[in-house]
């Protein structure tokens, strides 16, 4: 019985999370700045020469900062999610195979929450390169700020 309402309530959360997102047309400034975050890693062989340029260049958001050097990708990034984007990064275009809308309507905690919309640009891999399109977030802030990259772990 708990299995059935486990799966149950799983297929809701399917269901309501399909219904929030939507397709939606691509935006060049969003695939700008995942060309840029692309370009960083392919140039920069050092990470943490590469996580500088990113913040420098107001590619990703303010909360991947790191909160005691903020001129510096913060310490679970750099171990986490951006050693997986330098390494892999390689393997995708900057073409996007689709585009949606999520129903995320604000990004960051504290000091760096911000309002806005948040898409999923699904990065096409490289012809031969075995895979699913990556899904590598970019928010476009409310206040009409410039669009930035903030979730790059999908590469």
């Amino acid at each position: 019985m708990n299995r059935v309402i486990r799966s149950l309530s799983l297929l809701a959360c399917i269901v309501a999370t399909q219904a929030i997102a939507q397709d939606a047309p691509p935006d060049e400034r969003g695939l700008a700045k995942i060309q840029r975050f692309m370009e960083i890693c392919l140039t920069t062989p050092d990470m943490e020469a590469a996580g500088r340029l990113l913040i420098a260049e107001k590619v990703v958001h303010v909360s991947k900062r790191d909160k005691n050097n903020p001129v510096k990708l913060n310490p679970d990034s750099m171990r986490f999610a951006f050693k997986k984007a330098h390494g892999n990064v390689a393997m995708y275009q900057t073409a996007a195979a689709r585009v949606q809308l999520t129903g995320t309507s604000a990004v960051g905690f504290g000091p760096t929450a911000q309002k806005g919309k948040l898409y999923k640009y699904f990065m096409m891999k490289k012809d031969g390169v075995d895979g699913m399109p990556a899904p590598i977030q970019v928010f476009y802030p409310e206040i009409g700020e410039d669009p930035v990259v903030y979730d790059f772990g999908s590469f």
